[in-house]
């Protein structure tokens, strides 16, 4: 079977978003919200409570996931957390006391995600807004993509 040659790497991804205005849009949207996110990270992290940052980083794991149990060790969240990870134990039976989650090992299940939003408070919710923006505006622009630019670069 014959392949015509398709171009990869930085040379691709250049061709297509000079061809295709729309992809070029939504990867510098992308890059945006990528640079929100670590933005309020980083002033999460300088601020907030570990308990705050602890569960921040629980709604960031659900928004990800299917479901209420998150499949998370103590140690992994101290990782992430930058803690040692007694503070994680510490900061878990903070949020379990006040009903936000249940933990057991190696598994924490979110309980009440809107009272969990609300003990965040603002450390939580702009990223996610700046990307569930995103996404309706990739909806609402789908049928004005270039398919003549996109069928260039598929394997045949």
């Amino acid at each position: 079977m014959r392949r015509r040659w398709v171009p990869d790497g930085a040379d691709a991804f250049q061709e297509i978003m000079l061809c295709d205005p729309i992809v070029a849009q939504m990867a510098r949207w992308y890059a945006h919200i990528f640079l929100i996110q670590a933005a309020c990270t980083a002033h999460s992290n300088a601020l907030d409570k570990v308990e705050v940052r602890l569960a921040r980083w629980l709604l960031m794991c659900h928004d990800r996931i299917w479901g209420n149990k998150i499949a998370l060790t103590h140690e992994y969240l101290a990782l992430m957390l930058a803690v040692r990870r007694p503070s994680v134990t510490t900061a878990l039976h903070v949020l379990e006391g006040d009903g936000y989650i249940r933990s057991t090992r190696g598994e924490i299940f979110i309980r009440d995600r809107k009272a969990l939003e609300q003990f965040v408070g603002s450390s939580y919710g702009h990223p996610e807004q700046e990307y569930a923006d995103f996404v309706h505006w990739m909806e609402s622009e789908r049928h004005t993509w270039n398919v003549d630019c996109h069928s260039r670069f598929a394997p045949q």
